[in-house]
Order: structure tokens, then sequence, then C-alpha cells
């Protein structure tokens, strides 16, 4: 069975998709289907991870024969295979030239497979393993006897029998059309011996003779079809048999520039990082982001960088260095204190929601007031009838924080009194916190009075976020204002 039709079906015993082996070895799912559609054969560096994703050992996947071998357990090591590659060369007492000439492949490729600049794909191996005398679970193993001397097997490579496969059949096409024409004026000849007049055979002869020249031109037709799928085929080899330079750029990873090697017409998966006050565009081929852009995987076909873009949400550190490093980490504090916001404005709208009998009014606008005093208080509030903790919000504490710092950056003017004003209102609203802001006992608690203090709530907040959102300036990103009226407008 060949390889491609093996990983099909094992993979369907094991009732996986592709997207799971793609997982298991770390590649892309087109890679996994290009393997099964026999269009590739997975690379040295791949078999390790696809013997455990297929639950059987390597030799069954190079050689088609099971040894009762378990799958190979760790990560391949590129550097101890490849100069276990070359132990096995020198063992065998071959020179990298006359293993080119056993596999039919260049000098040069022969030594990338032992520099670890290329490695060979399963079908190669199976032909290696043959010349170098050492089973698939060996050579993977690194674990041959190198100082016996071996009987160098005689193989032929793989690929070229692809070829030569393909040769054949333009070959035989071309024999059954020369065999027909053979026929075909053997026949004629015939015919025209019997008791025909010469007009009879002059026409039998010129019908044969444009019968000719059209099986003559579509033979000719046949060979330029082959020419030209040979040819392609010899630039595919050699584009898979090339190794591009990938190079990532980006100013806040931890290694700002990394390189890495990927065979020619191979998928490479991009990552896609987070970074606090910004927000991952995705990678661009220009540094300044006019390029084209990729965001989860590129096809490399030539040696490439790409420069990763982000757009800052507050301030960019880039520009302002550690003023805008720590302005960004008060605004996410700020952030956190919404949060905490929001849960208690969840927790007292249920209150409005809830028949009187079961709550007591006065608790209820009780604890209203402490949430309207939580911008300016330092103690957590507890209720004790209710069981329930209010921990203080140091929104204000944090603007004016930011504002000092703001305040020493000239470009910065106007975004620090932007700063200031959100402030005061927020002290504002602090000032209106009593136990009886709402409260009025001349109401029943029915379905109107309810809806108006809970609209008067928003009314209140909504104002107040939205002006230190403004200030705070989100560049298009979602503010914690425009969450808030998603979930608590009046019109909900």
């Amino acid at each position: 069975m060949e390889l491609n039709e093996f990983i099909k079906q094992r993979r369907k015993q094991l009732k996986k998709t592709q997207q799971d082996i793609a997982a298991e070895c770390n590649i892309s799912f087109q890679s996994v289907g290009k393997w099964e559609r026999g269009d590739s054969q997975p690379g040295a560096d791949k078999l390790p991870a696809l013997s455990r994703a297929l639950q059987v050992s390597v030799s069954l996947l190079v050689s088609g024969k099971g040894d009762g071998e378990p799958p190979l357990a760790g990560d391949f090591d590129t550097g101890r295979f490849c100069a276990f590659l070359a132990s096995l060369r020198t063992r065998c007492k071959l020179t990298q030239s006359e293993v080119a000439k056993q596999l039919y492949v260049n000098q040069s490729t022969v030594a990338k497979w032992e520099s670890g600049k290329l490695l060979p794909d399963a079908g190669m191996l199976k032909d290696i393993c043959v010349l170098y005398a050492v089973t698939p679970t060996e050579l993977f193993s690194l674990k041959a006897d190198l100082s016996s001397p071996v009987v160098v097997g005689s193989v032929g490579n793989a690929n070229t029998a692809r070829i030569w496969k393909t040769l054949k059949r333009w070959k035989l096409a071309t024999t059954v059309i020369a065999c027909l024409l053979v026929a075909f004026v053997v026949l004629s000849t015939v015919m025209t011996t019997q008791n025909f007049s010469l007009a009879d055979y002059k026409s039998k002869y010129e019908t044969t003779a444009i019968q000719n020249k059209e099986n003559v031109e579509k033979y000719n037709e046949l060979v330029a079809k082959y020419e030209d799928v040979a040819s392609k085929y010899e630039d595919l080899v050699k584009e898979t048999n090339t190794v591009y330079t990938l190079t990532l750029s980006d100013d806040f990873a931890e290694e700002k520039v990394i390189t890495s090697d990927v065979a020619g017409n191979d998928y490479f998966i991009l990552s896609s990082p987070e970074k606090d006050g910004y927000v991952f565009r995705g990678w661009n081929t220009k540094q300044d982001g006019s390029g084209d852009y990729f965001s989860t995987n590129i096809k490399v076909t030539s040696d490439e960088t790409l420069y990763a873009i982000w757009q800052p949400v507050w301030l960019d550190e880039r520009v302002y260095g550690e003023s805008a490093a720590n302005i960004n980490a008060l605004f996410l504090k700020i952030e956190k204190d919404f949060d905490k916001l929001f849960g208690y404005f969840e927790f007292f709208r249920s209150f409005f929601s809830t028949p009187y009998s079961e709550f007591d009014l006065y608790q209820q606008f009780d604890t209203a007031a402490a949430i309207y005093g939580c911008f300016d208080t330092s103690l957590t509030y507890t209720d004790d009838v209710y069981y329930s903790e209010y921990h203080p919000l140091y929104i204000c504490a944090y603007l004016s924080d930011a504002e000092e710092i703001a305040r020493t950056i000239p470009e910065l003017s106007q975004f620090a009194d932007a700063l200031s004003k959100a402030q005061i209102a927020a002290l504002e609203l602090s000032s209106n916190a009593t136990s009886g802001y709402y409260y009025d006992d001349t109401h029943e608690w029915g379905e109107e009075y309810r809806n108006m203090v809970y609209e008067s709530y928003f009314n209140d907040y909504a104002p107040l976020i939205e002006t230190i959102c403004n200030a705070m300036d989100y560049n298009g990103k979602e503010s914690p204002y425009e969450k808030f009226v998603k979930a608590y407008s009046v019109s909900n």
C-alpha cells in the first residue's frame, strides 16, 4: 500500500480528522491533505510526530513493513539525525558523490542532508535505509552499529521511479499509436492488391496519408504535453528542495527579530501576539503597514521579512517611553474598576425586578448610596444583611496619577486637561452619595417606580463613564462606556 493511502486509512481507523493530525504534527491541515493525496510526502522531521499521531512504528511509515516497535518518542533532533546520516555513509565507505548517483540526486542534496539544511522525505528515506543497510527504526533511534562493515544495498530513487513510471505510460501510448498506424498501412496495402481500380487505389492512398498526418500531429501533441509535464515536475522538485529564510520583526517581542528556515512552497504558521494597551493588526510586508497583511499563515516562495503592526489603544510606548507605559498601566487599573462597578450595577439592577415584599426598601437605597460613594472611599463596604462586600474604586486616584505624569510631557497638555475634567465629574457623582438619595417611602414599590429608580441610576452613571472614557481616548476600540450602554441602557 502506498504511504498516502496508508496515512488516510489509518487516520480514519483512529477516527481522527486532518486537523487532528495537523495539530499533533504542528503543521497545517493543508499539508496533511497533500500527504493523503500523494502530492508530497512527510519529511524526516515530521515522521516521529506522525508515527505517534497514527500510533504505528516509523518502519511501517517508511518501508511499509512493521517491526513490532512502538511509535517514536520524543522530539526530532535535526543535528543528531543529520550527523548520524553522515556516519552511516562513512561506515559504508561511500562518498557523497557515490551516494548521489545511487539515489539519483545531486551531490549538493546529499551535502544538505548531512548539514541539516534539507531533510529527505519518507520516500527517499526508504532508499537511504536500503543503501546504508539499516532499518527505519535504527535510523531514527540513532542506534545502528557504526563500527561493523556492511554490504551496500542497491536502490532506486522513489521520485525517479515515479518519473520513469510516467515516462513508460507515454511510451506505451506512442507505441500503441505506432502499431495502429502500421496495421492500418498493412490493411490498406492488402485491400489495394485486390481488384480495385487505379482511382480507388489513389483515393485509399490519399485517405490513408491524411489519417497518417493527423496521427502524426496527435503524436507530436502528446510528446509536447509530456515534455511540458516533465519540465514542470523538474521545476517543482527544484522549488521544493530550496530553503528560504523568513524573518519576523516585532518591536514588543522579547526577541525582537526571529529568523526561520522554511522549505520552498511550504506554509509557515504565524503567531498572534498580545500586548496590554495595543491591538495587534497582523503581520505586514512593510514596516509602516502599507504592504500586504498576513494573519494566520504565509506560503513561503522567497526570502521574506514580515513586521508586526501594533495600534496603540492609548499612548504609544514607542513614542513616549516609560511615561506612556505608566499611564497605560493606570488605565488598565481603571478598566478593572469599571468591571467592579458594572458588577455592582448588575447586582442592584436585580432589585428593580424584585417584588417589594421580598426586600427592605430602605436597605436597598442605603446600599445604593454606598455604590455612589465608591469613587471617594478607601474602605471596603460590607452589607451585613445580604452578605455582600463592595470594594472601593480608585478611579479618581488613577486619573489623578495619570494627569500628573501627562503634565510632564508638553505634547500631552490637552490630554492632561481631559483627565482633570474626568476627575471632577467622578467626584461630583460621589458627593451625591447619601443614604436616602432616592429614598421616598410615600411611593409603592410598583413597576413604574422601580423603572424610575433604575433610569435615574443609569442617567447618573452613563455621562460619568462616557466622560472618563472620552478622556482616556480608546482610538476606535470598544470602550467601557459602550459596553455599559449595551448592557444597562434603559431601553434594554
